[in-house]
């Protein structure tokens, strides 16, 4: 009883437990989905404004790089028509004054270069200076401004910018190439925390500013080679997880920067961005694992607080199921328990009157049972003998009333010879000799079949090969045995199966007379099977033959066995006997002794 009350109050326990601790983990994953998003937001806000800052710097740079040729432009209406000496002047004086500049040129209404100026050692490619000189001359030609790609030096480690300004009336333009080093300071000064970074992508792509000059020297474009920055940029959120420039899970953000087509991103890496988040996951982790330990307890507590009376109830139940019901169940708990246990023990007082009751009537019903299977006993004992009795009225029918027929003429004719011609009795009587010798045999082949020994001590296979073989010893008529090994029945269907063949080769042996006879034993599809098969005259199987109980006895046979029998025949063509019982009947004899 202790077992089953550990094993109920384990099973109680841990519904308790699992019921509370799964409505602690459903809380905790609630809250800590609120925590996530609200710090994601928090992040993402903090990553976008960032970005707006630097975007901001950087515009105001560049709109401080492009002040100088506008004002210059703005000044001097007069630069389409001025002298040569005056724009070399011009354009050596805007060089001068404005440390990024590398080179300045003023183009005509052509696109020819009037003027120029270059700082020493200035490592611009000339390929790159043509090809930006035309772009800028053709966006001034139709009255923009311009702001070219971002290159790199002849050296590769520096970046320059080519900008131009339009002259009025679209008379020529006056173009700077700009050193870009300082957007670099810029880029390399802005700060996300204690590993956040950003940098600068052009409107192709292209890597144009980072504190780290490797990949930009490297001409990397990011946009086709990191497909989570390429998602970020074209989708409408705030802040993106993806992976970042540095190789590393981060959170970025954009922001473009204006009077250009580039834009700032800028990183930071997961573990720094969700710091916060993760102390706050980790305390609610310590929180709900004391949670479940504390749930532990309670499910045990309240376990044992309702199994208590619950194991009271049970005990006093079984105590009534093993027949004590004397016994009354004491609960006192003031609830439906104690109310279950009033009922049980009314039932219990129901169950004694009533089992006095059936004593009672079963007392009764067994002499009422004992005298009516005396009855039965009785009759089932005239039945046996009633159909044994038929059996051998048919058997006797069948065979040795013929042959007493046939013996009776006989002697009726050798009679009648004595008289008329002495010379033919000896024949009849010679004749009648062999009727009555083998009526002698099928009386003693029947009596022998009342109880056949070889079956009761040998089994079905052994019984039939001896029978089998002193038929054809009388008839002289060759049978073939074909049994398989193993196969055995209840004595009933043994029986029924026996006599069954024995009636087959009778009747060919009596009314067909074959010249050989085969008689086969096996198992087939679950099911055992007999065959009895010979080449005589054969018969109609349908066909009403008055005075024959042979068919009739084999298939009433084979009925009570749980099978079927089928006759096939045709006259001139053989008769096959098949009979069959389920293998299930099958079990194996107990050795005689």
């Amino acid at each position: 009883m202790a077992t089953r009350k550990n094993r109920l109050a384990r099973r109680v326990t841990l519904i308790f437990f699992f019921a509370i601790a799964a409505l602690l983990i459903l809380l905790a994953l609630s809250f800590a989905s609120i925590l996530y998003q609200s710090e994601r937001a928090s992040t993402a806000a903090l990553q976008n404004e960032t970005a707006q800052r630097a975007a901001v710097s950087i515009s105001a740079h560049l709109d401080s790089l492009h002040a100088p040729l506008l004002d210059a432009v703005q000044m001097r209406p007069d630069l389409p028509t001025a002298g040569p000496a005056e724009l070399q002047s011009l354009v050596e004086g805007v060089l001068s004054q404005n440390s990024p500049y590398l080179e300045v040129a003023l183009l005509d209404v052509n696109g020819n270069v009037r003027a120029s100026a270059m700082r020493s050692g200035n490592v611009i490619e000339n390929s790159e200076r043509d090809a930006d000189r035309v772009a800028a001359f053709e966006a001034a030609h139709a009255g923009q401004s311009y702001l070219g790609h971002v290159h790199l030096t002849a050296t590769g480690s520096d970046p320059y910018i080519v900008m131009g300004e339009p002259l009025p009336s679209a008379q020529g333009a006056l173009v700077a190439w700009i050193d870009l080093r300082h957007i670099w300071e810029i880029v390399a000064g802005v700060r996300v925390g204690d590993s956040g970074y950003a940098y600068v992508l052009d409107a192709d792509g292209n890597l144009i500013a980072y504190r780290d000059p490797a990949p930009i020297l490297a001409r990397e474009n990011l946009l086709q080679t990191n497909a989570g920055l390429r998602g970020h940029v074209t989708s409408t959120e705030a802040a993106s997880e993806y992976t970042g420039l540095n190789g590393q899970a981060d959170i970025g953000a954009h922001a473009p920067i204006q009077t250009s087509q580039w834009m700032v991103v800028v990183e930071t890496p997961l573990p720094e961005a969700y710091a916060v988040l993760y102390r706050a996951l980790a305390a609610l982790a310590a929180l709900l694992f004391l949670g479940i330990v504390v749930s532990a307890f309670l499910a045990r507590y309240l376990a044992v607080r309702l199994l208590d009376p619950v194991e009271l109830l049970r005990e006093g139940a079984a105590l009534i199921g093993q027949g004590h019901l004397d016994h009354r169940i004491v609960i006192e708990t003031g609830d439906e328990v104690q109310a279950l246990a009033a009922e049980f023990n009314q039932m219990t007082q129901n169950l004694l009157r009533a089992r006095t009751e059936l004593e009672d009537w079963a007392h009764e019903m067994e002499r009422r049972v004992e005298e009516r299977t005396a009855q039965v006993v009785e009759q089932k004992e005239r039945l046996a003998v009633m159909e044994e009795r038929q059996r051998m009225a048919r058997e006797l029918h069948d065979s040795i009333s013929q042959a007493l027929f046939t013996l009776t003429i006989t002697l009726e004719s050798a009679q009648g010879f004595l008289a008329k011609n002495p010379s033919k009795v000896p024949i009849l009587l010679d004749r009648a000799h062999a009727v009555a010798k083998e009526a002698l045999g099928d009386v003693r082949l029947l009596i022998a079949e009342l109880r056949p020994a070889p079956l009761a001590q040998r089994g079905l296979t052994e019984g039939l090969r001896e029978q089998l073989s002193a038929i054809a010893t009388r008839t002289g008529i060759p049978i073939d045995f074909h049994p398989e090994s193993g196969v055995y029945l209840t004595p009933e269907n043994e029986d029924a199966l026996y006599r069954i063949a024995l009636e087959a080769v009778n009747n060919a042996m009596n009314h067909a007379h074959p010249t050989r006879v085969a008689v086969s034993l096996f198992v087939r599809d679950h099911r055992v099977m007999l065959t009895v098969v010979d080449d005589g005259a054969g018969f109609e199987p349908e066909a009403e033959y008055t005075g024959h109980y042979g068919l009739k006895t084999m298939r009433e046979r084979a009925r009570a066995a749980g099978g079927t029998l089928t006759v096939e025949s045709r006259p001139g063509s053989g008769t096959t006997v098949r009979a069959d019982v389920p293998l299930e009947r099958v079990r194996k004899p107990e050795l005689a002794q």
